[in-house]
C-alpha cells in the first residue's frame, strides 16, 4: 500500500441503505471502471454514446430478460460473419456492475427502454429493489 488508501465509508444508520460507495452517475461508474491504470490506457476515454441507451434482451433463456446497456451498434467482424447486424450489449451483474457479460445481440432482438442510464444502474446495484416509476 502506498499510504493513500481512503478510509472505509461511515456505516449508514440502522435501516438506511449504504449508498456512499455507489457512483452517482454512469459517467462516474465508467470513470471508476476505466481508472488510470492499465485498463484505463487500454480502454481510453469513454466513447460518446456508450452506455447511454438502456435496453432489455432475452437472456439467459427464452422468456427471461436482462437489463443492459447498448454500448455499440457497430456490427464489426461478428456481424459480417453472422450475416446480420448485431449490437454490443453489456449486461451488468447485480450489485457489482463492474463485472458482467458482453452479448452480441441481433438488432431486431433489442427492446430499448426510456429509463435513464442512472435509473438503470440504481436498479442493478439495488438488485432490482429500486425500480423507476413510470407514468401510466
Amino acid at each position: 500500500m502506498n499510504g493513500t488508501a481512503k478510509p472505509p465509508p461511515t456505516p449508514a444508520p440502522r435501516g438506511e441503505p449504504q449508498t456512499a460507495a455507489i457512483p452517482s452517475s454512469v459517467d462516474e461508474w465508467l470513470a471508476s471502471l476505466a481508472g488510470s491504470g492499465a485498463l484505463g490506457s487500454l480502454l481510453g476515454p469513454p466513447r460518446e454514446g456508450a452506455f447511454r441507451r438502456v435496453a432489455v434482451v432475452e437472456y439467459p433463456v427464452p422468456g427471461s430478460y436482462a437489463l443492459g446497456f447498448v454500448t455499440s451498434t457497430a456490427s464489426g467482424e461478428a456481424g459480417e460473419k453472422l450475416g446480420r447486424k448485431v449490437c454490443s450489449v453489456y449486461i451488468p451483474k447485480a450489485v457489482n456492475p463492474v463485472t458482467g457479460y458482453l452479448l452480441l445481440v441481433p438488432e431486431e432482438k433489442i427492446t430499448y427502454l426510456t429509463m435513464t442510464p442512472e435509473e438503470a444502474m440504481k436498479m442493478v446495484v439495488s438488485a432490482g429493489a429500486l425500480v423507476p416509476d413510470r407514468p401510466e
